[in-house]
């Protein structure tokens, strides 16, 4: 089940401060069976060792695997009957388990009722250390196909709405099991109502990416409030919404949600919202992703940040992700565009001021048109990646950041004499963690960068241990005309880097990383 997976990490794009460390190299990736859709649905949670993946088409009924060094497929919740019957199930929320309610027969001939029937998708969420039981569905009509919209496997975190019925189910550890709401439309209301949902404050937001407003089907969020913590009950009506910025037609607001607090800690959640299916200049598909900023609490929104996609066809907001991933105690944000050529997830760090508007890192698949980044999920210092076109799901480690401290001393300490042809120096490399013990960093000093040719240039491998600094000292001459090299000021530039193999951890490139000086002259 195991094949490690190689992937391209684009090259680190940096506005004002560059995160490297964001994340870091594949470090398992698991592959289920060709054509069964593997990965198109993940469930993780801090603190959980396992993972659980959905892959719908597995063997035609949908499977799920309870993934650690291995996957494992899920029976535990299997219910009887004939592969591929199409059936209603709906499965009793209950904290200490799972309880089948009803299963539907399939009809000899259609009839009113069966075109009124709702499909239905609901979940129970609890990952515990061994297992979890996942989606039921669903009721077979002409209308509404399981393979296509509740096949078993297919979501973990929410569900659509399918006709007059709305589910809605969430993974939260918060919440610590599902919850669930139906809501009674018009027949025939495909407002996919619960296709994304997220815990935010009191209750949920839920995405309806379908829904109406002025005949654009450009989608809303609503967002219900938690009446009855014990059975998970949702309010009947929504207490607020939030509609799109300038609004394109089926443009898909709501398909994607997170919450994060991304800057000002004031208690308060920021909203993000993806819609995946905007477009621009005739350019389909490209997608955007909206940040709404949260002063007041309770709905009261600003848009803070418009995030747009660049690749026709790409999707990008298709999946949201939100992790404090560089330690700095605002959550970041990852953004998925799973359908380009090579599907690509961009990072966006989180800071005193908010979410910068400039990628950090974009992560990119090795492989062409897998779907990659179509689900994701943050546990453990891990992000998990999955491309269900390929049948595969990467995991990639989280790199923490380390501080480094350094100090530069110049012998003697006082401007060199114009007589003088040569130079030395200390400097020095200290960090403190309880990660690691030593770290192996590489270090490269560039001398006399005004030289005509060919600047001096000294390179290191030193190991550090942890709380103990390591200085090294420097000697060079100055070869070239003195007249020439004593008219300036001579620059000194030194940079470590770690050296390879060192995968989980990374150098904060804020810390003190880079040291530059100046050696002046009477």
């Amino acid at each position: 089940m195991e094949k490690i997976r190689a992937l391209v990490i684009a090259a680190f794009l940096c506005g004002s401060v560059c995160h490297a460390f964001n994340v870091g190299n594949v470090v398992a990736s698991h592959q289920g069976a060709p054509g069964s859709m593997f990965g198109y649905a993940i469930a993780t949670k801090d603190g959980a060792d396992g993972l659980i993946i959905g892959a719908p088409t597995d063997e035609n009924v949908g499977a799920s695997f309870i993934c650690n060094e291995q996957c494992v497929k899920d029976d535990s919740g299997k219910l009887e009957g004939s592969p591929g019957r199409p059936c209603l199930y709906v499965i009793n929320f209950n904290p200490e388990k799972v309880e089948n309610r009803q299963c539907v027969d399939e009809y000899s001939e259609f009839g009113e009722l069966q075109y009124k029937m709702p499909g239905r998708c609901f979940i129970k969420t609890g990952i515990e250390e061994s297992k979890m039981v996942e989606p039921r569905c669903t009721f077979h009509n002409k209308y509404n196909s399981p393979e296509i919209d509740c096949a078993y496997g297919f979501g973990f975190a929410a569900v659509g709405q399918e006709f007059d019925e709305t589910a809605i189910v969430d993974f939260s550890r918060s919440l610590g099991t599902s919850a669930k709401k139906s809501l009674l439309w018009r027949n025939y209301d495909q407002t996919y109502e619960g296709s994304a949902i997220a815990r935010f404050g009191k209750g949920a937001v839920v995405g309806s990416p379908s829904r109406m407003r002025n005949y654009e089907l450009a989608g809303r969020v609503m967002f219900y409030e938690v009446r009855s913590k014990e059975a998970l009950k949702l309010s009947k009506y929504p207490l607020w919404t939030v509609q799109p910025v300038e609004a394109k037609v089926g443009e898909g607001f709501g398909s994607s949600l997170a919450t994060g607090t991304f800057g000002v800690k004031n208690g308060d959640s920021d909203l993000v919202v993806g819609s995946p299916y905007w477009f621009e200049d005739g350019r389909p598909d490209l997608g955007r992703v909206t940040v709404f900023r949260n002063h007041r609490g309770e709905g009261i929104f600003e848009e803070s940040l418009i995030l747009k996609g660049e690749v026709t066809n790409a999707r990008f907001g298709s999946s949201l992700a939100v992790y404090d991933l560089d330690l700095d105690g605002f959550d970041d944000l990852l953004i998925a565009a799973p359908y380009g050529e090579k599907g690509t997830i961009s990072v966006y760090n989180g800071h005193s001021g908010g979410l910068r508007a400039e990628p950090s890192q974009i992560i990119k698949s090795e492989g062409y048109l897998n779907w990659y980044g179509l689900a994701m999920g943050l546990r453990n210092r891990q992000l998990v990646v999955s491309a269900p076109k390929k049948d595969f799901v990467d995991v990639l480690a989280l790199r923490t950041p380390l501080k480094l401290t350094s100090f530069f001393r110049q012998f003697p300490e006082k401007p060199i004499k114009r007589n003088e042809f040569s130079v030395s120096y200390e400097f020095c490399y200290q960090f403190s963690s309880t990660l690691t013990e030593s770290i192996q960093i590489n270090v490269v000093c560039e001398h006399d960068q005004l030289r005509v040719e060919n600047p001096k240039v000294f390179y290191s491998g030193l190991s550090l241990q942890s709380g103990r600094p390591f200085c090294q000292e420097i000697l060079f001459e100055l070869k070239q005309n003195p007249w020439l090299d004593h008219q300036h000021d001579l620059p000194v530039a030194i940079k470590a880097t770690l050296s390879e193999g060192q995968d989980q951890i990374a150098l904060d490139p804020n810390s003190g990383v880079n040291l530059a000086r100046k050696i002046s002259f009477d």
